[in-house]
This record gives C-alpha cells, sequence and structure tokens, in this order.
C-alpha cells in the first residue's frame, strides 16, 4: 500500500490558508460579533486573504464559496473547515 505523504499549507508563505488560519481568532470575533454584518464579514476575509500570492484554482474557487455563504455562521465554517483540510493536505 502506498503511503501518502501530507503537508500542512497553513505553514505555508503565500498561501490563503495560512492568512485564513492567522486572522481565525478575528473572524471568529466577527462572527459572534453581533454588530457585524455578513457583508462586513466577507470583506474581512477577502481582505485576510489578500496577501496569499500563490493565486492557484483553489483561492479562486474559495473566493466563488464565500460569495455564496448567505450568513455569518456560513463564512465562519468555510474558514473553519479550509483550515481544518489545509493542515492535513494531499498532494496529487
Amino acid at each position: 500500500m502506498k503511503e501518502r505523504f501530507t503537508m500542512n499549507l497553513t505553514r505555508q508563505n503565500g498561501c490563503y490558508s495560512k492568512e485564513l488560519f492567522e486572522h481565525l481568532d478575528e473572524i471568529k470575533f466577527i462572527y459572534e460579533d453581533n454588530y457585524a454584518s455578513v457583508r462586513y464579514m466577507k470583506n474581512y476575509v477577502l481582505e485576510v486573504i489578500e496577501p496569499a500570492w500563490i493565486d492557484k484554482v483553489a483561492k479562486k474557487r474559495f473566493i466563488g464559496y464565500l460569495n455564496d455563504c448567505y450568513s455569518k455562521r456560513d463564512i465562519y465554517n468555510l474558514c473553519w473547515n479550509t483550515v481544518q483540510k489545509a493542515m492535513k493536505y494531499i498532494p496529487a
């Protein structure tokens, strides 16, 4: 059986998942803030991932999923799940 090699993309410079990981506490704070809107939270997440210079298909797909979020819970879950998957990424 072939052994699977995993990477932790939350530690890779240039990855949007690293940016999400580093700002997950702030994202959670916005999620829990009753005065913060869905639009504000989306814009914040977009600002967070902006510095990620690796502009692969995954980042574009994430932005598409983010645009499809209609609640702060959806946005937080998307960010949380992205970070969790990035910690155990299996390269193709």
